[in-house]
């Protein structure tokens, strides 16, 4: 008489989730306006980002669409200058306000955005749009303020962006492409206000170009 011996099966559990990172560099430009008006003018700086990936793929429309998740430490630096005449405190000429600031945030952000392949395949076009939220967890927040009077310089420090915003929501778009476990992004950041301020209103507009590596495509 046989006897059958049943044995149990462990079954490691499936998921459509890909592993990636990320990482890139872009041209960055800092906004200072007070009733939409510039009040300090900044140059386009370098930035740059590095993080990683998680992307879930929706297979009911054909792999078409996906929801990309990304968490990249982002920063860049910031500086401007500005010289005012004082009218008030002294002699015509010899008499002004010399103002420097510089403004360099460390930033971890966390993305979540819509992909929509136009080219399902090896080879996958796509468009991408979604919201993040970033938070500053260090930076060189300083204006240097030298003040001259009938000749005498005298200098004091207070912060660059006034009532900072440590984080806050914005949106962001972009359009690449994946072949197999590699890809490109082009991506347009118009930027969080980095103030509470009403008054004010400071942020940075960022276009960056961004490689993407995928582990498990």
């Amino acid at each position: 008489m046989g006897m059958l011996l049943i044995l149990p099966v462990c079954v490691m559990p499936q998921t459509n989730a890909i592993l990636g990172m990320t990482g890139g560099a872009g041209i960055s430009k800092l906004h200072y306006n007070t009733y939409n008006k510039p009040l300090y003018s900044f140059s386009e700086v370098w930035s740059t980002s590095t993080g990683i990936t998680l992307e879930f793929p929706m297979h009911k429309i054909e792999d078409k669409g996906s929801f990309y998740n990304e968490l990249v430490f982002f920063r860049f630096q910031s500086n401007a200058t500005s010289h005012l005449d004082d009218t008030v405190g002294g002699t015509s000429g010899n008499s002004y306000y010399d103002y420097d600031l510089e403004f360099a945030p460390n930033i971890v952000s966390l993305a979540h955005m819509y992909r929509y392949t136009f080219t399902p395949g090896n080879f996958k076009y796509f468009v991408s749009a979604g919201i993040y939220n970033s938070f500053v967890i260090s930076a060189n927040n300083r204006k240097t303020v030298v003040h001259t009077v009938n000749g005498v310089p005298e200098t004091s420090t207070e912060d660059a962006i006034l009532d900072f915003a440590v984080h806050g929501l914005m949106i962001t778009a972009g359009t690449g492409f994946i072949y197999k476990n590699v890809g490109f992004e082009l991506r347009f950041d118009p930027g969080r206000n980095f103030t509470r301020t009403i008054d004010y209103s400071v942020y940075a507009t960022t276009f960056s170009a961004l490689l993407h590596v995928r582990f498990n495509p």
